[in-house]
């Protein structure tokens, strides 16, 4: 698209290598694509100068920018609960082009700004490998995230659950334990095994590890830690980095298994 005949409309976010790359995601609002780049702190969509002159926008585009700010902040939050670290993403500018002589769409009421927070987690450099490889799975679970919230609500609580723990470090491991809750209360008349079983995740791996962390009584994060007669230390970064991996692989394991059965 000619940039002389385009507007940019812009988010800023904090911090600035929240994405940690430069990157780009495709969104679909009311019908009609947008590309979605993010990098350096900033998050921007194109839109056409015809279309933000239009009558339709006139009427619309103070939903259109919310809905669209809605969707940047879904991948947010994907990144958040991959990472574990916070986010704060600004309302919506409308960069118009230099040469644009026609009247500004002013909308009465400013957009929503969103907040997310947490603790940060500091990742050591590694090869260009690596780095490939985590930007992969950051990007993978940011769309995850983004085409899955609202659309079952047994995934919902696990996406919530996630949430909690990342801006709940004190408690992280109940609200990581919170993902195994969900899938019992769904499941009420099965064993751990048998709920395994059914959705295709290994119990002893996934399921036993992740309770066998979270319930160990000697760490702050603790499910069960006002039981332990020691003094309680903090799980290491290594061990909470596992724990937030294995809760995540039992959100994927559980939306495969729901694809599987068209029940979202």
């Amino acid at each position: 698209m000619d940039e002389s005949n385009e507007c940019i409309i812009e988010w800023s976010y904090t911090p600035y290598d929240f994405f940690e790359q430069s990157t780009s995601f495709s969104l679909t609002v009311r019908g009609r694509d947008y590309t979605l780049l993010v990098g350096s702190g900033k998050a921007k969509v194109a839109i056409g100068l015809e279309f933000y002159v239009s009558e339709e926008f006139r009427k619309t585009g103070r939903s259109i920018l919310n809905e669209l700010t809605m969707e940047v902040d879904r991948r947010c939050r994907g990144v958040e609960l991959w990472n574990f670290v916070p986010y704060h993403l600004s309302a919506p500018n409308i960069i118009l082009p230099p040469n644009y002589q026609g009247s500004r769409v002013l909308f009465a009421e400013p957009a929503t700004m969103y907040l997310g927070t947490g603790n940060v987690v500091l990742h050591a450099l590694q090869g260009s490998g690596w780095l490939q490889q985590r930007l992969s799975e950051m990007r993978y679970f940011a769309e995850f995230v983004a085409r899955y919230i609202g659309r079952h609500s047994t995934v919902d609580k696990m996406f919530l659950s996630l949430r909690a723990a990342s801006r709940d470090p004190e408690n992280e491991f109940l609200h990581l334990y919170e993902v195994l809750d969900a899938l019992n209360a769904y499941f009420p008349s099965r064993s751990k095994k048998q709920i395994c079983t059914e959705i295709g995740l290994d119990h002893d791996i996934v399921w036993k590890r992740l309770g066998n962390i979270t319930n160990d009584k000697k760490y702050k994060q603790s499910r069960h830690r006002g039981s332990h007669s020691g003094e309680s230390v903090n799980a290491s970064n290594g061990l909470l980095e596992e724990a937030r991996k294995l809760a995540r692989k039992v959100i994927v394991t559980y939306v495969n298994y729901l694809e599987s059965k068209s029940l979202i």
